[in-house]
C-alpha cells in the first residue's frame, strides 16, 4: 500500500504546528523580562537621612511614585507578552490537533 500524499501533507502540517506551540509557550513565556527598575538600594536610599531631612520631601516621592510606576508598567508588559504567547501556542496547538484529526480522517477513508 502506498502512503496518501494528502495524510503525509497533514502530518507534515501537524508537526509544524505542534513544534511552533511547544516553542512559542517556551520561548514567549520563560524569557527573561524585566521584573523592577528601581533598585533595593535604591529603596534603602530613601530611608537615609539624606532623604529624610529633605526639607522638599515631596521631590523624594514625586521620584519613589514615579520608579513605582515604571515597574508596575514593566510587570503588566511583562504579563501581557507571556499572555499573548500563550495564547499563539493555543491556537498552534489547536491547529495541529485539527491537522492530525484530519490526517487519521484520510487514513480511515482509504481503508473504507
Amino acid at each position: 500500500m502506498e502512503p496518501n500524499p494528502a495524510a503525509i501533507a497533514w502530518y507534515v502540517e501537524d508537526a509544524l504546528c505542534l513544534a511552533t506551540s511547544v516553542v512559542v509557550a517556551v520561548v514567549g513565556v520563560i524569557k527573561p523580562q524585566p521584573f523592577a527598575t528601581i533598585s533595593a538600594d535604591e529603596v534603602t536610599n530613601y530611608l537615609s537621612d539624606r532623604f529624610l531631612n529633605e526639607a522638599d520631601l515631596w521631590r523624594v516621592q514625586v521620584r519613589s511614585l514615579r520608579a513605582l510606576e515604571k515597574a508596575v508598567s514593566d510587570a503588566q508588559n511583562g504579563g501581557n507578552a507571556a499572555t499573548k504567547a500563550i495564547n499563539i501556542s493555543l491556537y498552534a496547538f489547536l491547529a495541529g490537533l485539527g491537522f492530525s484529526v484530519s490526517a487519521l480522517g484520510t487514513l480511515i477513508l482509504e481503508l473504507i
